[in-house]
């Protein structure tokens, strides 16, 4: 009797290897196809899908417009001044920003 025809020859796995690891691969494969497909298309329902341009609350870099001061508000703010009002009373009572008072008090206009 031949004892090399009783053993059964091992075959060498192939590329997928045997059952359980051939389960392993196609799982990692599906959880890496489902993971990926979660991080690059993240859900839209949370996020504003309108395409409306919206207005800034807030403009920081737009330019201020000069205010046009006329010789009797400048008389009217040294007046204010000199009776012991400061800058935010006058500005309040004229209209007219805190930085033009500022500059009629030192006289720079």
């Amino acid at each position: 009797m031949d004892t090399e025809s009783q053993t059964p020859e091992k075959q060498k796995p192939g590329l997928w290897g045997n059952k359980k690891s051939r389960l392993l691969i196609i799982l990692l494969v599906l959880g890496s196809l489902i993971a990926a497909f979660v991080f690059f298309f993240p859900r839209t329902a949370a996020k504003d899908v309108s395409n409306e341009k919206k207005e800034p609350l807030f403009h920081r870099d737009e330019p201020v417009k000069e205010q046009i001061l006329q010789e009797d508000y400048k008389e009217k703010v040294h007046e204010m001044l000199d009776s012991g009002k400061n800058v935010s009373e006058v500005s309040r009572e004229t209209g007219l920003r805190k930085d033009v008072i500022r500059k009629i008090k030192k006289g720079k206009e």
